[in-house]
């Protein structure tokens, strides 16, 4: 066991907390505490307690996905937290991500955005994987209606993980199809992992300064990260990234049309430079279209993101 969560960690005594991680943690100093802790405005309070992550509250923001300001708030209760929160699509005690998200663009963009955003550990909830739709309880976000969300006919219909005898539906037809898509985002996500694992390298005064609108509604998610390459961090005494010339940085992007009617045009050589002068003619894009690839943009054309469409990419100096 690598670690666990101290259920409603957020209310215990502070005497009791530390007593259990300092009788833990003389045993193992690297074991992993995680405190049921939903607001990111008390991350520091936590850290101070000793936890090394928090549950946040990611998993409610996500059905906010059509709202004005989305990223902003994604970023109040990631990036801006001071321990790293869960990227939770649902939790044991939500409702389920496959319930709520029936259209699978949607489902693709939130799975993938869940995997990049800044300061986060990514969250499997057990049946995640298997597009399950009966939640396991429903102590977050839902009523007592919320358990009644198979046919009538299913065995398992009203009946919850939590306090029932229950067995998740392993021949569920979106089972291989969402297997799949996490697989995708695991590999994208370790593939930068230098980059994604490193709060310092996220640049929020890019990713937070761009305007896409079309008819007043904001479609565009952009976040943009300084790339380091995996296993070569600066040497003692080596310039660090964030002070090395613009011109020398690659930068890793995550760009998302969160839009499922209309497309949305954008140049990222511009996005890249915050809406000013940029020399980057072209990008390495690893995942467009729905699928992984390798393949090179250029980046000063307009490109096209179909409704609900992602494009994740880098580009190097």
């Amino acid at each position: 066991i690598d670690g666990a969560r101290i259920d409603m960690g957020h209310a215990l005594p502070a005497a009791l907390i530390q007593e259990i991680l300092t009788v833990v943690r003389e045993r193992d100093p690297q074991f992993i505490f995680w405190s049921e802790e939903f607001s990111a405005k008390n991350a520091a309070a936590a850290r101070e307690c000793g936890f090394n992550f928090i549950t946040g509250s990611l998993w409610h923001l996500y059905k906010k996905h059509r709202a004005a300001g989305l990223q902003r708030k994604l970023l109040a209760e990631s990036w801006a937290a001071e321990l790293p929160v869960a990227a939770a699509p649902e939790t044991a005690d939500t409702p389920r991500f496959a319930w709520r998200y029936r259209d699978k663009r949607l489902r693709e963009l939130l799975i993938l955005l869940n995997y990049f955003l800044p300061n986060t550990v990514p969250f499997l909830n057990n049946g995640l994987e298997m597009a399950e739709i009966q939640p396991m309880n429903l102590g977050l976000d839902n009523t007592e209606e919320g358990r009644f969300v198979l046919e009538a006919t299913d065995p398992l219909y009203g009946k919850l993980a939590f306090f029932d005898r229950y067995r998740l539906h392993w021949l569920n037809p979106d089972r291989d199809w969402m297997e799949e898509l996490l697989a995708k985002a695991a590999r994208l996500r370790n593939r930068f992992i230098a980059t994604l694992a490193a709060k310092e390298s996220f640049l929020p005064e890019i990713s937070c300064g761009v305007r896409a609108r079309t008819r007043g509604e904001k479609k565009l998610l952009f976040l943009c990260y300084r790339l380091r390459l995996l296993g070569q961090p600066p040497a003692e005494g080596e310039e660090r990234e964030e002070e090395k010339e613009e011109k020398e940085e690659g930068r890793l992007f995550f760009l998302a049309n969160k839009n499922l009617q209309e497309p949305v045009r954008i140049n990222l050589g511009e996005l890249l430079a915050g809406g000013g002068e940029t020399n980057t003619s072209k990008a390495r894009v690893v995942y467009a279209r729905g699928e992984e690839r390798d393949e090179e943009w250029p980046a000063g054309d307009g490109w096209e993101l179909a409704p609900g469409e992602v494009v994740i990419g880098y580009t190097v100096p």
